[in-house]
């Protein structure tokens, strides 16, 4: 079984939220205002929640490669290999 992983500082995650607290805010003060027209502001949305689905399963797959690599190189030759 995998150790958990907890994480030793919580600023990352909290700067994220910020980011999407203040992009929900600008957004709806843009429409609120007329800057922005509703189904504009629906499109930016939709793109923004397909880019982030894309973006977090790269860093994902990046992430689990690197955990990959440590342990090939933990282990000996007959076990793992870094191509």
């Amino acid at each position: 079984m995998d150790p958990i992983e907890v994480n030793g500082s919580p600023i990352g995650e909290q700067l994220w939220s910020g980011v999407r607290t203040v992009a929900v805010a600008g957004g709806a003060f843009a429409l609120g205002r007329g800057y922005i027209a509703q189904d504009t502001l629906a499109l930016l949305a939709a793109i923004g929640a397909v880019a982030w689905g894309v973006i977090a399963a790269q860093m994902k797959t990046w992430q689990r490669s690197h955990k990959l690599v440590k342990l090939a190189q933990a282990v000996s030759d007959d076990v793992a290999v870094i191509k």
